[in-house]
């Protein structure tokens, strides 16, 4: 008899254990699996991350480059004007002196002509004779005036000849020189614009790499962009994981919460209305339980009383709330699932920190007296979406 009842009362027990150990692995597998994958895509994003990297640092090269090339072809183009100006200058100094060609040549074909007149009426009324001069002057020193005087026209008209002709030379000279000046110039204008072509292909070919590349750093981009959603996406799937993992411990566990303090199962204080023990105040209501520990573990006493998480879950808060004579004095609250929340005031220490994952009975804090506070002692809280409720009707005691 007493063996059936025994089977009677570990049926149930071997069943819970059996659900519980079979969901939690179930549900580490899957987790396992979808961290693997966030690690394999964190480890793409890291390795794109540095193909960016090195893909920007091209693009800064060749922003370089291109930055020195459009100098060369500024100055290129400058040093191109410069010589266009010489070789329009030098082109208005040539028709200068074509024009001053012109009027030489004028004046030495009208001067030529004047002579070759003379000459002819000379040559034609023959050679002017001493005696011709002679009687055709008055007196002898009219003959003598007259003689020189023909004389010194035949003179000037040949050095003016001359002159002209000299003239001409000169700036015939001058006209030559500034033709192969201008050739030259011409020269150097075509080279300077091969010179121009040649910067002006770089220039292209620059900004066509500097195209492509920043066409390469949007599409790496953008995949980096994919990753880190997918990243994401991958993430919130194993919270929703863990928090599917807690709901079914709690379920398995019928809905209970472990004892947050190990060593002490003494309620100083309950849930409820009752004389605040601070202000004195009458129905001043407690939204929580107080767990009094043994002198014999009071802080300093070498021998703590450790507070333990009352459920999986992740730490949302860990540090001073108020100060560390008021209000709830060092403070640790614990998200779990379904808008389920624990808090833990009056720490002495607190082992754990914001956003650490704990287990159900792990070490989170050390019992103590700060904040508003008589003793040492555990002010335990367990909140449904936000509002507090009673402690006692998640512990099986």
């Amino acid at each position: 008899m007493k063996s059936k009842e025994k089977l009677l009362f570990l049926k149930p027990l071997l069943i819970f254990m059996l659900c519980f150990f079979l969901i939690v692995p179930a549900y580490a597998q899957t987790i396992d699996q979808k961290r693997d994958e966030l690690n394999d895509v964190k480890e793409e994003i890291s390795s794109k991350e540095k193909e960016l990297k090195e893909t920007k640092s091209k693009e800064e090269e060749l922003q370089a480059e291109l930055q020195a090339i459009n100098k060369e072809l500024d100055k290129a183009e400058k040093e191109l004007r410069i010589i266009n100006g010489n070789i329009k200058e030098t082109e208005e100094k040539i028709a200068v002196k074509e024009v001053e060609l012109t009027e030489a040549e004028e004046q030495l074909s009208e001067q030529d002509e004047l002579v070759k007149v003379r000459i002819r009426a000379i040559y034609e009324s023959g050679t002017v004779s001493y005696v011709e001069v002679l009687f055709a002057s008055s007196n002898f020193s009219d003959f003598i005036t007259r003689f020189n005087y023909l004389r010194t026209i035949l003179d000037q008209d040949m050095e003016l000849l001359k002159y002209i002709q000299s003239e001409r030379d000169r700036l015939e000279l001058h006209k030559n020189e500034l033709e192969n000046q201008r050739s030259d110039l011409l020269n150097l204008r075509r080279a300077q614009i091969d010179v121009q072509n040649q910067i002006e292909r770089q220039s292209r070919e620059r900004s066509r790499l500097l195209t492509a590349i920043r066409a390469e750093i949007d599409a790496q981009e953008k995949a980096i962009r994919e990753l880190e959603a997918e990243s994401k996406k991958i993430e919130e799937i194993i919270k929703r994981l863990q928090e599917e993992q807690r709901r079914e411990r709690m379920l398995a566990a019928g809905g209970k919460l472990h004892w947050p303090v190990p060593d002490s199962t003494r309620i100083t204080s309950g849930y409820g209305y009752r004389v605040d023990p601070i202000t004195r105040k009458a129905q001043s209501f407690h939204g929580g339980i107080d767990i009094g520990i043994p002198r014999s573990q009071w802080p300093g006493s070498g021998n703590p009383a450790y507070i333990v998480a009352a459920e999986a879950g992740t730490v949302i808060y860990a540090g001073i709330n108020g100060s560390l004579s008021y209000g709830y004095g060092r403070l640790v609250i614990i998200d779990h699932v379904g808008g389920l929340a624990t808090v833990y005031a009056h720490c002495h220490s607190i082992l754990v920190s914001e956003g650490q994952e704990v287990s159900r009975g792990q070490q989170i804090a050390v019992v103590g007296n700060t904040g508003s506070s008589t003793g040492p002692h555990l002010h335990f809280e367990v909140r449904e979406d936000g509002q507090r409720v009673n402690p006692m009707n998640y512990f099986n005691l």
